[in-house]
C-alpha cells in the first residue's frame, strides 16, 4: 500500500509540475503578445507624429508649434527638414 500511494504522489507531483510550467508557459506567450503589440502601437504613434510633423513643415508652421501640436523635440522635427 505504501508503494501505491508513493507511486501516486510522484505522478500527483509531476502533473502538477506539468501543469504549472503549462501555465507558466501560457503567461510568457501573452507577456511576449502584449509586449508586441505595445511596441507596434508606440511605432504607429511615432509614424503619425512625424507624418504630422512633416506636413506642418510643408505648411511653414514653427518648430515650437509643432513641438506642441506633435510631442517631438526641436532636433527630432529639424532633421525633417534636411
Amino acid at each position: 500500500r505504501l508503494k501505491e500511494l508513493s507511486a501516486d504522489e510522484k505522478a500527483r507531483a509531476l502533473r502538477e509540475a506539468h501543469e504549472k510550467a503549462r501555465r507558466d508557459q501560457v503567461w510568457l506567450e501573452a507577456a511576449a503578445r502584449e509586449e508586441g503589440w505595445a511596441k507596434g502601437r508606440e511605432e504607429g504613434e511615432a509614424r503619425v507624429q512625424l507624418s504630422v510633423a512633416r506636413k506642418a513643415l510643408e505648411r511653414n508652421m514653427s518648430v515650437e508649434d509643432i513641438m506642441e501640436l506633435t510631442g517631438l523635440s526641436p532636433d527630432r522635427i529639424r532633421t525633417l527638414l534636411h
